[in-house]
C-alpha cells in the first residue's frame, strides 16, 4: 500500500511540475491488473478524433479529421509464469484513415507486447510496433517502435479506483521519441456498469523548429455497459486539451472477456 501511495505522489509531482503526458499509441490507459492463467479479453474499437492540428518546422499548420480503427485487440493471461512474475501476452492491429489537409488511409501498425505483475497494483509492460507506414497521422510507422510502460491503480473506495501510467516510446524513423503519462478515476461494483474518467497525454511526434507545439492532451469521459455475461459496450467523448489534440473526439468499444477489468 505504501509503495502505491508513494507512486501517486511521483505522479502528482510530474503532472504539477511537467504538464500532463499519457500512453502514445495504445488508445486508452493500459490496466494495471494482469491476467489470470488461461484468462482472456478481446477488443474491438473505434475512435473518431476531429480536428486535429499539425505544426511543422515551418511555421505552417495542417488540419485534419482522423478515424482509428482496432479490428482486434488481444489480451491473454500465460498459464506458465515468466521468470516467476505472472504475466501475459496481447497485441492489436491498428488502421488509420485521415481526411482534410492530410488525405490518406493505411495500416498503422501491428502491435505485440508483454506484461508482468510487479505488486498489487503494480505491472511493466512492453512492446513493439511494426509493419504499418509513415503516410498516416499522427502515429505513423516506419521500421520499429518500442515502448515500456508502468500502470499502476490503488483502491479508494469500495468499488473506486484511482489509476495512472507513465511509459517511454522509442520511435524509428523520422519520429521523435516521446515520454508518456495519463492519470484516471473509475468506478463500478465487479463487472457490471461502470465510469471513469481519465486524462491522457504524450509529447511531440515531430521535431520542431519553431515557437509551437505537437505535443496530445486530451480528457476523456466513458462508459462501461454490461451487456451478457463476459461482454461490454465502452462509449466514450474526449476533449482536446494542447496544440496536437483533436478539438474532441468520440470512441466505442465491444469487449468479450473472461476477467475483470
Amino acid at each position: 500500500m505504501k509503495r502505491l501511495l508513494i507512486f501517486f505522489v511521483l505522479v502528482l509531482l510530474v503532472v504539477s511540475s511537467a504538464g500532463l503526458n499519457a500512453a502514445g499509441g495504445f488508445p486508452d490507459i493500459q490496466p494495471a491488473r494482469v491476467l489470470q492463467p488461461l484468462e482472456e479479453e478481446f477488443t474491438v474499437y473505434w475512435r473518431s478524433e476531429r480536428e486535429r492540428t499539425e505544426r511543422r518546422p515551418s511555421g505552417v499548420e495542417y488540419n485534419y479529421d482522423n478515424t482509428r480503427l482496432f479490428p482486434i485487440m488481444v489480451r491473454a493471461g500465460l498459464e506458465e509464469e515468466f521468470l516467476n512474475f505472472q504475466s501475459e501476452v496481447g497485441g492489436w492491429v491498428a488502421i488509420s484513415s485521415n481526411s482534410g489537409d492530410y488525405s490518406e488511409t493505411d495500416l498503422e501498425s501491428l502491435n505485440f507486447y508483454g506484461k508482468v505483475k510487479l505488486l498489487d497494483g503494480v505491472a511493466l509492460s512492453g512492446g513493439l510496433s511494426t509493419g504499418g507506414t509513415d503516410e498516416v497521422r499522427p502515429y505513423g510507422n516506419e521500421g520499429l517502435d518500442f515502448w515500456i510502460n508502468l500502470p499502476a491503480e490503488i483502491e479508494v473506495d469500495t468499488g473506486s479506483y484511482l489509476y495512472a501510467e507513465a511509459g517511454y516510446t522509442f520511435k524509428g524513423g523520422d519520429f521523435e521519441n516521446y515520454p508518456s503519462l495519463g492519470v484516471g478515476y473509475r468506478t463500478g461494483e465487479g463487472s457490471g456498469n461502470k465510469r471513469y474518467l481519465e486524462v491522457r497525454g504524450h509529447g511531440e511526434l515531430y521535431a520542431l523548429e519553431s515557437a509551437g507545439s505537437n505535443s496530445f492532451l486530451e480528457v476523456e469521459a466513458g462508459l462501461q455497459i454490461a451487456l451478457e455475461r463476459g461482454s461490454y459496450l465502452l462509449p466514450s467523448v474526449g476533449m482536446g486539451l494542447d496544440t496536437g489534440s483533436p478539438e474532441y473526439s468520440l470512441g466505442l468499444r465491444y469487449r468479450v472477456t473472461s476477467a475483470g477489468r
